[in-house]
């Protein structure tokens, strides 16, 4: 568990940050610390706390589904399990992709894993709900729905890339991490 201090610009580019090289290194799951507005305003007291979970049907999300369910059951948790449909949009090509009958499939099996997932985490709480998205950037998305669903904590797997493709390309997970309102978990087994 590490604290977000919250460095930006050059700086944080020209360092590092603590928690963005915790969450890519360290062998076990991460909870990236984060003082809400929500919990600022109530002093984290009575408000239930607010979990989105994002799921894409990887072992690494799986992980982070048994994490989520091995905690004791809360009553004062909700929980909103999103998956993201990425579309390619560039010229258009969501019009296609959309059209296509393996899009539906995709749909059809995504929304299955969803409700697979929120059964499983209804020993967690009773409060989950599940949403299918759509977009061109998975980590953009999931921020999105955390804002709109202010949330107190992101809760995702761990995925990762190696070397020089880390740096260049990034990962869901680390984008998320970076640009989250809120605290962010990345869970790994």
């Amino acid at each position: 568990m590490v604290g977000a201090k919250g460095l930006s610009g050059l700086k944080q580019f020209l360092l590092g940050s603590v928690s963005e090289k915790v969450m890519k290194y360290a062998p076990c799951s991460v909870l990236v610390v984060r003082q809400t507005s929500r919990t600022t305003k109530s002093g984290g007291s009575g408000s239930p706390l607010r979990v989105v979970l994002a799921y894409d049907d990887s072992k690494p999300a799986e992980r982070a589904v048994q994490f989520l369910a091995s905690l004791p059951r809360q009553d004062r948790v909700e929980v909103l399990v999103v998956t993201v449909q990425v579309l390619i949009t560039t010229f258009r090509m969501d019009l296609k992709q959309k059209q296509a009958p393996l899009w539906r499939e995709q749909q059809l099996k995504a929304n299955a894993d969803l409700e697979r997932v929120a059964s499983e985490l209804q020993s967690l709480t009773p409060h989950v709900t599940s949403q299918l998205l759509e977009g061109s950037d998975a980590s953009e998305e999931i921020l999105n729905v955390a804002g709109d669903f202010d949330a107190d904590v992101i809760v995702l797997g761990a995925t990762g890339h190696a070397g020089i493709e880390r740096f260049l390309l990034g990962s869901v997970a680390n984008r998320v991490l970076h640009h989250a309102h809120c605290s962010v978990l990345v869970a790994r087994g």
